[in-house]
């Protein structure tokens, strides 16, 4: 029984393909597809997928004694360059990816960095805007005591003289303001 199995089936001629190397300059591997529309279809791929090359694999022709018809030529060789235009239009597409994925990957790289550096100024000029409030307070303050301080001594002084410490008085007054509102423009 294993005799007519045998006459039945014909040994199948090994076939062959060549080697191709990738964009890389390695030897590719040779894989099965697992696609649909080319479901086992043996392909040239690059063997550490870097480069993303993709090429279908041909059997290569041990027979040269046999001539291709001229038709058959053509269409085979316009099939080739199909196949080289689809295969350059997915490079193009793996490349184009691979650009975005960096794209992305540095902008949010400088965006985090312009955060952090946008949190740094903010938190530098609350600082700087709480510090110039507390000066302006504290002047402010001292301004108000010293106001107090020279009333009082007016007070005092316009019991004991009358009259000519009351012009006296307002002219110190009327100076304090004016001193007052230069330093406080000066301030603000």
């Amino acid at each position: 029984m294993a005799s007519s199995a045998n006459s039945s089936n014909p040994p199948q001629p090994w076939v062959r393909y060549s080697n191709k190397d990738c964009f890389c300059g390695r030897e590719c591997q040779i894989v099965i597809s697992d696609s649909k529309t080319n479901l086992n279809r043996l392909y040239y791929a690059c063997k550490l997928n870097k480069c993303r090359f993709y090429k279908w694999c041909e059997p290569v022709n041990e027979d040269s004694s046999s001539e291709l018809p001229v038709e058959f030529d053509f269409d085979s060789r316009f099939g080739k360059i199909e196949e080289d235009v689809n295969d350059m239009i997915m490079i193009h597409a793996a490349e184009m990816e691979d650009t975005r994925v960096v794209t992305r990957e540095t902008y949010f790289e400088m965006k985090k960095e312009v955060d952090e550096i946008t949190a740094e100024m903010k938190k530098y000029f609350e600082n700087e805007v709480y510090e110039m409030k507390k000066e302006f307070e504290t002047k402010n303050t001292s301004m108000r005591t010293d106001l107090k301080l020279i009333e009082e001594t007016m007070k005092m002084e316009l019991e004991k003289h009358g009259q000519t410490v009351k012009i006296i008085h307002l002219l110190i007054i009327s100076m304090i303001l004016v001193l007052g509102c230069m330093l406080f423009t000066k301030v603000a």
